[in-house]
């Protein structure tokens, strides 16, 4: 008499797909609740190719803009008396920052949650602009350029309108390095969230390029290295995905 034996094997319910698109769900969580009233916007969109079974390949686009929480700091005097006002004050203007990165994924996990790893390498490119403003007030001893319209004339002709007496540009290019982990929950077949964290490793080359200088402020002419680590959090996204 012969007996049947049977052992249940755990399969993955999910379809495969050989295509992922994945959209960063940070910038619209930050909007819509005004976290940091929103002075930092970024944009991600993230492509995933099965290459094998467990293997991915990965191409990640990012934007990111940083703006100043007012447009004008470091407000202050260099010289007034009854009637005149001299007021100095200086100003940073981003330009968005590009980030491009390609790297291979390890998936493993069963049914509806997966785990993965791997390793990221690109390149980013970003540039700012930095100016000391001064500007000749009469009659003005409570002036903030914050509060006003400093681009607007003032009415007395002898009076001297956003005069930039220093500037300078710096341009970034540089080499990320970013390994990660991270974790999916597949909510139906096609949709899933994707939560990614890494310790995201950054080495830019900074260029200075002078405008403008003055007698008091001489800005270096020239490049310098600079290396960083975490940058942007170790929470690199928290995303929404589709499979196709």
């Amino acid at each position: 008499m012969s007996h049947k034996t049977f052992s249940q094997v755990t399969k993955d319910t999910l379809t495969i797909k050989k295509n992922e698109l994945i959209l960063d769900l940070i910038p619209i969580i930050k909007l819509l609740s005004n976290i940091d009233n929103s002075n930092d916007l970024k944009g991600s969109l993230q492509y995933k190719r099965r290459l094998k079974n467990k293997l991915f390949i990965r191409i990640d686009i990012t934007l990111f803009q940083k703006r100043e929480p007012q447009k004008y700091s470091n407000i202050r005097s260099s010289y007034s008396d009854s009637l005149n006002y001299v007021v100095d004050y200086e100003r940073r203007e981003y330009k968005p920052e590009l980030s491009l990165t390609t790297g291979i994924e390890y998936r493993w996990g069963k049914k509806r949650i997966k785990q993965f790893t791997g390793l990221d390498i690109g390149y980013v490119h970003s540039s700012k602009t930095y100016s000391t403003y001064q500007e000749y007030i009469p009659n003005y001893i409570n002036y903030n350029p914050n509060n006003n319209n400093p681009d607007a004339p003032l009415s007395n002709n002898n009076s001297i309108n956003n005069a930039i007496t220093s500037s300078h540009a710096t341009t970034y290019n540089g080499v990320i390095l970013n390994p990660f982990y991270g974790l999916q929950y597949h909510f139906s077949n096609r949709f899933f969230f994707s939560m990614q964290f890494g310790a995201r490793l950054q080495l830019l080359k900074g260029k200075n390029t002078v405008i403008k200088n003055s007698p008091t402020n001489q800005y270096p002419i020239g490049s310098y290295y600079d290396f960083s680590i975490g940058n942007g959090g170790i929470l690199n996204n928290f995303s929404l995905g589709f499979r196709f």
